[in-house]
């Protein structure tokens, strides 16, 4: 329904000046005026929500970041100190196991 858009005309009345540039009014997305009407009963009677909740999201100040920073690098050092020796001897005994199967002795006559 596009009966509400008139066209321009000069006698009428206008927050824009006649010589004003194509610039200012493409900044004003060419409006003259803007009319609000928000009416938040009406939206949820209609939407009828079953939740209603909002988030707010900011950024991390430098504080925060480095302790984050910190406590990966401390939860990452305890978990590799107890793994590390147990990768560590499994890598050595298949290398063994391996090692073993690959190094038969065959006598030369």
């Amino acid at each position: 329904n596009l009966s509400f858009i008139h066209p321009l005309d000069a006698s009428l009345p206008s927050r824009f000046m006649l010589n004003s540039t194509v610039e200012d009014l493409t900044a004003n997305v060419f409006v003259e005026q803007w009319l609000y009407n928000i009416s938040y009963s009406a939206f949820y009677s209609k939407c009828q929500p079953s939740i209603c909740a909002y988030s707010v999201s900011k950024r991390k100040d430098l504080l925060e970041v480095i302790t984050i920073v910190l406590g990966l690098y401390g939860g990452l050092t305890l978990i590799l100190r107890f793994i590390a020796p147990l990768l560590i001897s499994a890598a050595d005994l298949i290398s063994a196991l391996v090692w073993r199967r690959n190094n038969n002795v065959v006598p030369f006559t």
